[in-house]
Formats: structure tokens, sequence, C-alpha cells
């Protein structure tokens, strides 16, 4: 079952006795980068979804995970944890019992 599409909420503008701008607006979870697409009209959430991945982001299912071109191109090593030889469980060790004679 698919989950609930993204939705973009524009930020509608107006200057002087110009007409309404909608501006869309990404920023990157992982640097304070941002980026607007602007339309004079509404426009659709596929076509922002597209805007976006044109110019190399990835958008998360929410505004909070999205992350932009350079952020993508990052070595990912740094957020996964290496395996050592012993992973085994850690929860609960036993203790090497003592021998009474």
């Amino acid at each position: 079952m698919p989950g609930i599409a993204r939705q973009f909420e524009p930020q509608i503008t107006r200057t002087g006795g110009a007409p309404s701008k909608y501006r869309f607006t990404a920023r990157c979870s992982g640097c304070p980068k941002t980026d607007t697409y602007e339309a004079g009209r509404p426009a659709g959430d596929e076509l922002v979804k597209g805007y976006f991945k044109e110019r190399g982001w990835l958008l998360g299912r929410d505004r909070a995970y999205d992350l932009c071109s350079a952020c993508l191109a990052k070595p990912r090593e740094a957020q996964q944890p290496q395996l050592s030889n012993d992973a085994g469980p850690k929860g609960r060790q036993r203790r090497p019992s003592l021998q009474v004679a």
C-alpha cells in the first residue's frame, strides 16, 4: 500500500500591482542550502517534485528529510556504523561461573 503523497504548500507573494507568485521552497536537512521554484499560477505537486528532482534534490516523505545534490554526493560511510568482528548480540552476557571446591 503506498504511503501518503508529499504535498507542497505554496507561499503566495504579491509585490505592488504585480500578479501573485506561487513560491515553493526545499530546504536541505544536511546543510543550510535552499532552492526555490516560482510559478505564476498554482502548480501541482508532481510538477514541483519534477523541478527539484531535475536539480538533483532527493525529496523525502517530509520536508525534514530533503537532501540537496551536494549532501547526496557525500560518502555515506560516516553515517553507517561499522560492524566489528565480535558483532554478536550485546544483551545479556554470561559470567564465568565460579567453581567452589
